[in-house]
């Protein structure tokens, strides 16, 4: 199986192990929340066959990274710009519900449910960053979403 894992969409196929740069800042204390990495990305990108992709958000509305299956058709990849427009709607909805929470308690995650697929938005308290899982249609929610947890616990 191939996928693609991209800074500016650069392709990785299986067996080359590239790094996802970090965004670290020099001296930043040590204490602070630490970036998603390589091994947990490609880890939920192959966690269930109904993910099609991941895309990891910044705080700050940006896109550090994308993860496509091979099984996403090159016709429903999203260009850059979209991406980058997507990630700062993903970052503001997950922002919103955030002032929900005094209300409903913390949210575990966000779902969008479209005619051709899911995007599940998940925050991530021990990163600095969250995820917009791209899912197929027919996707267990709950399931992938307790895969994502597991995966990131171990860590």
């Amino acid at each position: 199986m191939s996928y693609r894992i991209s800074h500016k969409v650069r392709t990785i196929s299986e067996g080359r192990r590239q790094q996802l740069s970090s965004r670290k800042d020099a001296g930043e204390p040590s204490n602070r929340k630490k970036p998603m990495g390589d091994r947990e990305v490609r880890a939920i990108l192959e966690s269930d066959t109904s993910v099609m992709s991941v895309t990891v958000l910044d705080m700050k509305g940006g896109v550090s990274s994308v993860a496509r299956s091979g099984r996403l058709p090159k016709g429903e990849q999203a260009d850059q710009q979209t991406i980058q427009q997507l990630g700062t709607i993903g970052t503001i909805i997950i922002g919103a519900a955030e002032r929900a929470e005094g209300l409903f308690g913390a949210s575990e995650f966000i779902l969008g449910t479209f005619k051709n697929g899911k995007i599940l938005l998940i925050k991530m308290p021990d990163y600095e960053s969250a995820l917009a899982v791209r899912l197929s249609r027919s996707a267990n929610t709950e399931h992938v979403f307790a895969k994502i947890t597991g995966i990131l616990a171990r860590d």
